[in-house]
């Protein structure tokens, strides 16, 4: 029992102890620092039960990794337990690590906020043995205008780099596009390497490019220490290599970007044209329109097109975009497929593209042709007619003649008798024809999955199963997979078999 007490109060005199010492606080490895530089911040809790905060990241600026530790020290017969968590990041301009709130034995504790310097980076020049370069082809456009721009990374002939690192371009203020294509030149002493890059600016304003930084490593053997007896393991020889890091940075650039006037979101030089595959087709086929744009600017930028016709059903795909930066211009097409179908006559309105036009610098509307769509066998309403009243028609003048009547006879009539008892029967099986058929309907249902059976293709098979694409989500999900395999490249593979079986146990049709 009195062991049982000593116990109970040696671990009351522990859990007072930790509580007494509690406390939380912040270290940060480094206050200032370049672009490209990670810093580190540790969150240090003595206590127990202790629970640090989430943080995914400082400011805009992602956290890189984390890692922990902890430890029991004891002073004086106090135990102190002491938990670390530390955080990477790595800024590019001024921030503020904010205060944290840390948790220790169910009382929160606030550590004080950091301020992190991002000190502005000297540009390298021409005579170092390495230089990283930033040019544009212009210093004012407008928003989304192209501009090029070239990175280009110099190497003095004779200069030791074992590993290369250039840092990604990346821009807040512009939509950036990397070609894929790496130049390699000679300029004088300098091996060079030119990555280069279409910029699009989303606002306008002078708005900065700010300098980018590569890291050259080169291979360095490691001090292993020691002496005595280990001095041959010692040996340079045996030593491992590891690579020693120097950061080179870029010129700054400015832009001044100018705003387009209002609602006009493209720049450039562009046309669009409409085109069917027939203007002339049956009931419930679909017709197919390409709507197709060319032209210089930033044509990735042209949104989908989605027009509404009355009494149509409607299936278009996501437009598709080729463009490339060709010398000083960014160019391509843009290509929407869209299938319309319908029962009756309609026509395809006009399209309409609107852009600041690139030599002008005024807006431009181009616009294609309505296309006037025939629906072979549709029911026309026409407009109502007046008969003439049979009043206003002059009246035949009877005449009386003084000749004698003929005596009657059959014979002059027998063909139009043999005539009318002929249509009447003609008429009679069609009637008969017509009950027996009303009396045994042909499924819609049936005939649908029948003609599922005969489509030789994928390309048969989406034009039959078009017109249901709204009536139920399965024929909308084959459609979508038909659609791949027709315009994506996909190899979907369709089972006629199970579809027949869905589509008659669903009754679509």
């Amino acid at each position: 029992m009195i062991l049982q007490n000593l116990g109970k109060m040696a671990l009351l005199c522990v859990c007072f102890g930790a509580s007494l010492f509690a406390d939380a606080s912040i270290r940060v490895d480094k206050m200032a620092l370049y672009p490209g530089d990670t810093v580190t911040f540790t969150l240090n809790a003595e206590g127990s039960d202790v629970t640090f905060p989430s943080i995914s990241s400082v400011d805009e600026f992602p956290i890189l990794g984390t890692s922990s530790a902890n430890s029991i020290q004891m002073i004086n017969g106090n135990t102190t337990r002491n938990i670390s968590r530390s955080y990477t990041f790595s800024p590019t301009h001024d921030v503020t690590i904010p205060a944290f709130s840390v948790t220790i034995a169910g009382k929160a504790y606030t550590t004080e906020p950091q301020k992190i310097t991002v000190l502005t980076p000297k540009a390298s020049k021409s005579g170092e043995p390495f230089v990283l370069e930033l040019k544009a082809n212009k210093k004012s456009a407008y928003v989304g205008e192209p501009i090029k721009l070239s990175m280009v990374f110099k190497q003095q002939v004779g200069a030791k780099a074992d590993k290369v690192e250039v840092s990604e371009l990346s821009l807040k203020d512009f939509w950036v596009k990397k070609e894929e294509t790496l130049h390699q030149n000679v300029e004088g002493e300098y091996v060079t390497k030119q990555y280069d890059y279409v910029l699009f600016p989303k606002k306008a304003g002078d708005i900065e490019i700010p300098a980018i930084f590569s890291r050259v490593g080169t291979a360095v053997k490691s001090d292993m220490g020691g002496g005595g007896l280990d001095s041959f393991f010692n040996d340079s020889l045996f030593a491992p290599m590891q690579i020693k890091w120097k950061q080179v940075f870029s010129n700054a650039l400015h832009v001044n970007v100018k705003p387009l006037p209002a609602n006009i979101y493209l720049y450039g030089d562009f046309s669009i044209e409409a085109s069917v595959d027939k203007t002339s087709i049956e009931p419930n086929k679909p017709i197919s329109l390409i709507l197709h744009i060319k032209g210089k600017g930033n044509i990735d930028d042209i949104a989908q097109f989605n027009p509404s016709i009355n009494d149509v059903a409607i299936y278009a795909d996501a437009p598709k975009v080729d463009a490339s930066l060709n010398k000083e211009d960014y160019e391509g097409e843009f290509s929407e497929h869209i299938a319309l179908v319908s029962d009756k006559d309609f026509t395809i309105p006009s399209f309409e593209l609107s852009y600041f036009d690139a030599k002008t610098h005024t807006v431009v509307t181009q616009k294609t042709k309505e296309i006037p769509i025939h629906i072979i066998g549709a029911v026309i309403k026409s407009a109502p007619t007046l008969e003439k009243n049979k009043s206003s028609e002059p009246m035949a003048e009877h005449t009386t003649s003084d000749e004698p009547k003929k005596p009657f006879s059959i014979k002059p009539y027998m063909n139009a008798i043999y005539g009318i008892l002929g249509i009447l029967f003609i008429l009679a099986f069609g009637i008969w024809f017509a009950q027996t058929k009303k009396a045994h309907p042909i499924s819609q249902t049936h005939a649908l999955a029948s003609a599922i059976d005969k489509a030789k293709s994928d390309k048969a098979l989406f034009d039959l199963l078009l017109p249901y694409a709204k009536k139920d989500a399965l024929i909308a999900e084959i459609l979508a997979k038909l659609e791949a395999n027709l315009y994506g490249g996909a190899q979907n593979i369709i089972d006629k078999k199970e579809l027949k079986r869905l589509v008659e146990e669903r009754a679509i049709g």
